[in-house]
């Protein structure tokens, strides 16, 4: 398991999210699993937060519907700074319904609100371990 941990520690998960509770949620998911997390309620800081880790993130939850900007705006602005970070999108907007946007986006993935724990651990955990890195 050290071993493991180890090679998780090298990135770090960013979760954007203006919901405190889904941000402590996904938090106490990953308990244990070594991940380092950085996280944030609104674009704006994420984005800086994005800015500063540029390099060392392995992951990103993004949630669609920010206060200060859009997901899909902040998605684009990442994107310009890197083209290979994982960006999983997290909403409660049905993803059948938008799936062609979100791979337009460069969204990699999608997960649906309200999450169900063991996919969302299963998920994050799968890119930090090198099964879905670039």
């Amino acid at each position: 398991m050290n071993s493991v941990k180890r090679k998780l520690n090298k990135r770090i998960l960013l979760i954007i999210d203006d919901d405190k509770i889904t941000r402590m949620l996904i938090k106490d998911i990953l308990e244990g699993s070594g991940i380092p997390i950085l996280e944030s309620g609104c674009g704006e800081h994420a984005f800086e937060l994005f800015k500063k880790h540029r390099g060392k993130i392995g992951l990103i939850l993004l949630d669609i519907r920010l206060p200060d900007c859009d997901g899909w705006v902040l998605i684009g602005t990442i994107r310009q700074l890197d083209q290979h970070v994982p960006v999983i999108a997290i909403s409660a907007i049905l993803p059948s319904e938008l799936a062609a946007k979100y791979q337009l986006a460069g969204f990699t993935g999608y997960i649906s609100k309200p999450f169900k724990v063991d996919e969302l651990q299963e998920v994050i955990i799968s890119y930090f371990s090198g099964l879905n890195n670039r």
